[in-house]
């Protein structure tokens, strides 16, 4: 039981300085008030945060001096630039790499398209083409664009018309 009320203090804790600075409303600041009430341990904390930021209230707020903003002007204009040497470190390596392989793929050999020999109109007919005998189209035959000169009638015999 302990190890989950340890958890339910953890997440309050969380939560005990907007609590403080009236930030919580509503069932959030209801939840934490409910646990205050029963926690001991989480209304010592909230005490000891409470003292802690009274204290702090009652530090003086430190004032620059009349003339910090001019002086920090001055050094702020008399620092050195920085470079524009960097982006030459970059991006010349960027493009001496970038020039490489353009010129590589421009340079390497491309691969030919293999010459095939030319094939008889026949065979190539009689090896990829079925031609029905007793068929309106019987003894024509259409070959693809750029075979041959398409459509072009064959002849494969006597069964045609």
């Amino acid at each position: 039981m302990r190890v989950d009320q340890d958890k339910v203090c953890e997440r309050l804790r969380t939560e005990l300085q907007d609590y403080l600075d009236g930030r919580l409303h509503g069932a959030r600041e209801r939840r934490v008030q409910e646990h205050l009430e029963g926690c001991p341990l989480c209304r010592r904390e909230l005490e000891d945060l409470s003292c802690l930021v009274a204290a702090m209230q009652e530090l003086p707020t430190p004032r620059p001096s009349a003339d910090f903003w001019p002086r920090l002007q001055a050094r702020l204009a008399a620092a050195p630039r920085p470079s524009s040497a960097w982006k030459l470190r970059v991006w010349l390596p960027a493009a001496v790499v970038a020039a490489a392989l353009v010129l590589l793929a421009l340079l390497l050999p491309r691969p030919q398209q293999p010459v095939l020999p030319p094939v008889p109109l026949e065979s190539y007919v009689s090896e990829h083409f079925f031609v029905a005998g007793n068929h309106a189209m019987s003894g024509r035959v259409f070959l693809p664009p750029g075979l041959q000169q398409a459509p072009r009638r064959v002849d494969l015999g006597d069964d045609g018309p």
